[in-house]
């Protein structure tokens, strides 16, 4: 018995799953006294048998482990790994006599660890004391503080990542180098992964921390709302700037001010605009465009021509100074003409140090739509271009991260889902201007309470998100009166 014990160990260490199925079928001793729980001691680490049979990808053992022996995942060896940390590892290679030798026909290695993570996040253990019962812990980490996504994301796993991502993997998790696994990924060259984890940490919805959520069932259901993904949102967005921006003749940064401070209502800021184009440019801290007594002649609609920049005046008649004689207005040093120029509308000049620090401060306060010209009383608006080139590039994402908050937190007519854990919101459509609504302001909200329903599938009530609003509305007015005034 001892040996043939010893011998269906081995097929597990090395990853014989052909083998190691034999021995389990064609010996009765093996199957009634199997533990998978147990270690092989120090000399291996404290690996269990559930460690190496997730390590090596053998599906159809793993599954009788998990199945019929009360296999536990998240039993730890002696690096503090589960076999959530195994199954995501790519440091070994699956052996040749595992699961597509066993029977699973042609098979290839990240197909063989999916189907394992998949069974390993499907277990349920045994009761807990809180009377659920046990899962597999997606939080689970290693001596170096490495979760099973920084596996997945250093070994080049996609799948699998999309996977850990579905169960609530932790995206803003560190390990001991301070990186998360967007990070891991980037450092490794797995590029395609690092963009889709980093779209995914814009887009999360870790701000959703209340933990109030409106299920309506008995409200009839009027489908004049459209669900949102976040990516339909930045979509969304641009699209409404880019309009904007061509309508009016006006560089991006400068459309996407205005319709901001216009709660995103391209007939709020038409309105405006007619009254007073110079007037609208300086109340919403951007420059004015040099050509604007031309603009307000012509009657007629034309895009930007991809040639035109749009350049902008001047606060000044005179020529700006010669850049090796520039001074920063906040330290006081000398601009080096080593580095490279920072140009703003207002011309104000300042050191690359001083601009991170200003930028990064501003950012990490979440005052990302007020960033004023750091010169004493400048009313104008950093454009969104220096700030993407200044700061660093963690900055810089929870800059965007930021961006697509504000664009639903301060738009009526789109509202987050209220579901904590839910990143998808609902728009209400706005009507097309006629002459009977052509110079209102906006359309009313909903006139009595609705059900809506986001991407997701999770209903809440419009109404109950539109109050929300208007509390966020007079909050903002209270604070500073005068920027939100309009």
């Amino acid at each position: 018995m001892g040996s043939v014990s010893s011998k269906f160990q081995k097929a597990i260490y090395q990853g014989d799953e052909k083998q190691a199925l034999y021995l389990y079928n064609n010996t009765p001793e093996i199957r009634k006294s199997l533990d998978p729980n147990s270690t092989y001691g120090d000399k291996y680490e404290h690996n269990t048998l559930m460690h190496y049979a997730s390590r090596h990808g053998m599906v159809q053992v793993l599954s009788i482990f998990l199945n019929d022996h009360h296999g536990n995942p998240n039993k730890k060896n002696f690096h503090d790994e589960t076999s959530l940390h195994c199954v995501c590892s790519g440091d070994d290679v699956i052996s040749i006599y595992s699961s597509a030798s066993a029977g699973f026909g042609h098979t290839t290695v990240e197909q063989q660890r999916k189907e394992c993570l998949r069974m390993i996040l499907q277990w349920k253990g045994g009761l807990l004391a809180n009377g659920e019962r046990e899962c597999a812990d997606v939080f689970a980490i290693d001596e170096k503080k490495n979760t099973a996504l920084h596996y997945a994301a250093s070994a080049g796993y996609l799948s699998l990542v999309e996977l850990l991502l579905t169960h609530g993997a932790p995206l803003f998790e560190e390990n001991q180098e301070k990186e998360t696994p967007c990070d891991c990924a980037e450092k490794s060259c797995r590029y395609e992964i690092a963009s889709y984890l980093e779209s995914k940490m814009v887009f999360c919805p870790d701000f959703m921390d209340d933990d109030f959520t409106e299920e309506l069932s008995n409200v009839t259901y009027e489908e004049v709302f459209i669900g949102m993904r976040p990516q339909e949102l930045q979509t969304e967005k641009d699209i409404l700037v880019v309009e904007t921006s061509d309508m009016l003749r006006v560089p991006l940064f400068t459309a996407e001010a205005l319709l901001r401070n216009n709660e995103w209502s391209r007939e709020a800021l038409l309105e405006s605009w007619m009254k007073d184009a110079k007037a609208c440019c300086e109340m919403n801290g951007v420059q004015p465009p040099a050509n604007l007594d031309s603009l307000k002649r012509e009657h007629r609609l034309t895009s930007m021509s991809a040639t035109d920049p749009h350049p902008l005046t001047s606060m000044s008649a005179t020529d700006p100074l010669p850049f090796n004689s520039l001074t920063c207005e906040i330290c006081e040093d000398t601009i080096e003409d080593d580095q490279a120029t920072i140009e703003i509308p207002c011309m104000h000049a300042f050191c690359r140090d001083c601009w991170i620090r200003y930028l990064t401060g501003k950012i990490t306060e979440g005052d990302i739509h007020n960033i004023m010209c750091p010169a004493y009383n400048c009313p104008k608006l950093v454009p969104v271009e220096v700030v993407e080139d200044v700061v660093p590039r963690d900055i810089a994402r929870k800059y965007l991260q930021f961006d697509i908050r504000a664009f639903v937190d301060t738009n009526p007519f789109i509202k987050w889902c209220p579901k904590p854990g839910c990143s998808c919101a609902v728009k209400l459509p706005q009507d097309p201007p006629s002459s009977n609504n052509r110079r209102r302001r906006m359309p009313s909200p909903p006139p009595m309470s609705r059900a809506v329903t986001c991407s997701q599938g999770h209903s809440f009530c419009w109404l109950v998100i539109i109050i929300i609003y208007l509390n966020y509305k007079i909050y903002c007015l209270i604070k500073n009166p005068i920027s939100n005034g309009n």
